[in-house]
């Protein structure tokens, strides 16, 4: 009955725990493509001053083409992590139960520091969890079902029966559970 009032929490938590991980995959993938696309940029350029090295005949063509595929290797990179982001994106926005689309992306993934604990934090504060307080119910409850079990564990017997006569449940004391 008392565990009824904690889902609403533990759903809000597990959903929490659930979308971090995916967010900071989210930014570490964009961070990826940034430094792929500012690599493929510089191998561009790396490429344009071999076409002009190549063109002054400083240089063979053999290191214009590896030039070349350095190049294209970075491309293919970007390409790699574009078609990466897009499901991270449509992973992120499915599991709230939206459609897919744009995600407010905040703050670098370098930025992100975990939140200082204060020293003077009361330790009251780990009764409010909602994973502590679920399992401090299911303590609970399975200390009931113990006791429970030890009550059908033992006999129940009258020692008098009715009108001065002994009781049946004398000749029945060691049988069934009680009787191992």
């Amino acid at each position: 009955m008392l565990i009824h009032g904690f889902h609403g929490w533990q759903v809000v938590f597990v959903d929490f725990c659930q979308r971090c991980p995916l967010y900071i995959a989210l930014r570490d993938l964009d961070r990826e493509l940034e430094i792929a696309r500012t690599t493929a940029k510089a191998r561009d350029d790396s490429y344009g001053v071999f076409k002009l090295h190549f063109g002054a005949g400083t240089i063979s063509e053999m290191e214009l083409a590896q030039n070349l595929s350095e190049f294209q290797r970075t491309q293919a990179s970007v390409s790699q992590f574009e078609s990466q982001v897009a499901p991270q994106k449509n992973n992120l926005a499915v599991l709230p139960g939206r459609k897919p689309g744009p995600i407010i992306q905040g703050r670098d993934l370098s930025q992100l520091t975990l939140p200082s604990v204060p020293a003077d934090l009361p330790s009251e504060l780990l009764e409010r969890r909602p994973d502590l307080r679920q399992a401090e119910l299911d303590l609970i409850s399975t200390n009931a079902r113990i006791g429970a079990t030890k009550t059908v564990y033992f006999p129940t017997i009258s020692l008098t029966g009715l009108l001065g006569s002994a009781s049946n449940q004398l000749s029945n004391l060691f049988t069934g559970p009680a009787a191992t």
